[in-house]
């Protein structure tokens, strides 16, 4: 009589457990409402005892092993339409590798230090995390439904979101559901579901598309439900993790699924069918139970690339151009605040010239909540996009320097000397001038659009563009106020004339690629009546003032004083300065016409607070 009792009752808890089973597997492929409506209809039929023989049937078919899996519904949502994060890792000679990040919408390609030439599943727990670390590494690629047909990942992709199509089909059919509740029967582990790291493999025979890719790891979120599947050496891992609440837009954690106890093996496949052989569930070992071997390591290379002196830098690497979409808006760019790198892509439009940059750089500062917070400007990672080029700005700002130094003196003598042209516009004081420093083409600067550079020495403010081959630059009296954060930036495409001052056959120490250095005088009209007009870049030479341009002078002193300023609500660093120090911003109707056009940035949120500084959580 009791055994009576006891078949009665485990039959009722695998009838409950088969309903949670295909409950949770149709609120994953089938959506809430019908997982709801199915489950509440499969109850009221097996309560009135309707269907018996033909579900009867159905099981028995689905009773043999090398049966094929059941075919798609049309109602399924493909998993690939969901929030998706997927790390594709290709295999390498050393411990750079080319990888490609899929987050979200967006996919970016690059090459990363991970640490060592061969990846292993048993990494993937540290691995994930130090790749993403080198997000500035890596470059906006195109969409993810806009992959070239051409790139080396359009098809393992379509492989591994074919792969969550037959998965998907394959849990949520009749015949591993039976499968399943003969192994919870027979195996208490498998329904024991608290804390539960149990996992399915699915081994292939491989696919030419993955040879020369050392890991994929995919994590899709779906309806209150995580889905893990990493591929690895020829088969995937399937995981399924709760995904109820605030989820982190980024997460990066992965489980080791190295390790594992027994399994049940829930099918076998035939050949031909999408290259699949069985399917396995493994109970996962404890991590209380796991031994204690020490873990993997992992040590970033990294680079200084601060350089001398206090400086705030924008730099906005091209455009890509993908097939069918040549005229690409998207950029990546990178913002020096002081000690601190923020990076991620902005819309700039698709064409940027030398005149749009006092205009871009404040479209880029309203579109600062796009960027994140890369790494502090002493440690930024060696394989990162932008550090060679960051090193090259650091290594040739004191050559800089020191050549317009010397130059002081020249045109010093040559504002004396009567009866030339050149002396009477440089005798002018109501003429600016700027210095063009043409260069060969280099490699550092290969993907560079534009760079807009701001170097505080506490008596000079030396701004630094860059744009295709050359460098602009401005020097400013910093004795006045400067506002922490300034986007303002002068227009040089307003030459009136000038003259070639020096070239180089070499270039100069630090600064290789130097050919020739001009001086241009720019004309911008009225001046608008009552602002002040202090010394710009042609007084400052007469006045032997541009050896103050000492980019090492007191720069961490000055940060901290920027930093105290700040925490004491001192109202003259948090003001903004009046943009009496750029010309072209006083007198240029358009382009103060298009600056108002974009609006205040007061209120946008940014990464940073007022001195730079990373504010952790800004983003969730």
């Amino acid at each position: 009589m009791q055994n009576t009792k006891d078949t009665k009752k485990n039959n009722s808890r695998f009838k409950n457990m088969t309903r949670h089973f295909k409950t949770v597997y149709n609120w994953i492929f089938n959506g809430h409402e019908r997982a709801m409506e199915k489950a509440a209809m499969d109850h009221l039929v097996e309560m009135k005892g309707t269907n018996e023989s033909s579900e009867a049937k159905r099981r028995a078919s689905d009773s043999d092993d090398d049966c094929v899996p059941d075919a798609p519904s049309p109602d399924i949502v493909a998993l690939r339409d969901g929030y998706n994060q997927t790390y594709i890792i290709q295999s390498s000679k050393t411990n750079l590798h080319e990888v490609l990040f899929r987050c979200g919408n967006w996919c970016y390609t690059g090459k990363v230090d991970l640490g060592d030439s061969e990846v292993a599943l048993a990494d993937l727990p540290v691995v994930i995390p130090a790749l993403q670390k080198q997000q500035g590494s890596l470059q906006f690629l195109c969409e993810w439904k806009q992959i070239p047909a051409t790139s080396p990942y359009a098809i393992p992709l379509e492989t591994l979101y074919d792969a969550f199509d037959f998965i998907g089909t394959e849990l949520a059919s009749a015949s591993i559901e039976k499968k399943l509740v003969k192994a919870a029967e027979e195996n208490s582990w498998v329904e024991e579901e608290k804390e539960s790291r149990n996992f399915f493999e699915l081994e292939t025979g491989g696919f030419d598309c993955f040879d020369g890719i050392d890991l994929i790891a995919s994590k899709t979120f779906v309806r209150g439900l995580i889905l893990l599947v990493i591929y690895y050496q020829r088969s995937y891992y399937i995981a399924l993790q709760e995904g109820v609440g605030e989820q982190p837009l980024l997460d990066v954690r992965f489980p080791d699924l190295t390790q594992h106890l027994q399994g049940v093996h829930l099918r076998h496949y035939q050949e031909n069918l999408m290259n699949m052989k069985k399917l396995v569930l493994w109970q996962a070992v404890s991590s209380d139970t796991k031994p204690k071997s020490p873990p993997k390591t992992f040590q970033m290379q990294c680079k200084d690339v601060s350089g001398t002196g206090y400086n705030q830098t924008f730099l906005i690497q091209r455009t890509q151009p993908l097939e069918g979409h040549p005229e690409s808006k998207l950029r990546e760019v990178l913002f020096r605040f002081g000690s601190w790198c923020y990076n991620g892509h902005v819309d700039l439009g698709p064409k940027l010239e030398l005149s749009d940059i006092p205009v871009v750089i404040p479209m880029l500062r309203r579109q600062q909540s796009a960027l994140t917070f890369m790494c502090e400007v002493t440690k930024m990672p060696a394989t990162s996009l932008f550090a060679a080029t960051m090193e090259y700005i650091a290594s040739v700002l004191p050559a800089i320097q020191l050549e317009l130094a010397e130059i002081e003196g020249i045109l010093a003598n040559m504002s004396k000397k009567d009866g030339n042209d050149a002396s009477k516009w440089l005798n002018d004081s109501s003429a600016e001038c700027f210095f063009e420093l043409s260069i060969e083409p280099t490699e550092k600067l290969k993907h560079v659009e534009a760079i807009a550079c701001k170097v505080y020495t506490g008596a000079l403010v030396m701004i630094v563009l860059y744009y295709d081959n050359a460098f602009y630059v401005h020097i400013e009296d910093g004795e006045n106020e400067q506002p922490l954060l300034d986007t303002r930036f002068p227009d040089v495409t307003c030459q009136k004339n000038g003259f070639q001052v020096k070239t180089f056959r070499n270039g100069v120490k630090g600064f290789s690629e130097l050919r020739k250095i001009s001086l241009w005088k720019v004309s911008y009209g009225d001046y608008g009546g009552s602002e002040e007009k202090v010394p710009e870049t042609m007084t400052l030479i007469t006045q032997k003032k541009v050896h103050a341009l000492d980019l090492g002078a007191d720069a961490k002193n000055s940060e901290r004083r920027n930093e105290e300023d700040v925490k004491s609500g001192s109202p003259t660093r948090n003001k903004v300065s009046m943009p009496h120090h750029i010309a072209p911003l006083k007198s240029s109707t358009n382009l103060k016409t298009k600056l108002k056009e974009l609006g205040p940035c007061d209120s946008l949120k940014a990464p940073w607070d007022d001195t730079g500084r990373p504010v952790l959580g800004a983003r969730k």
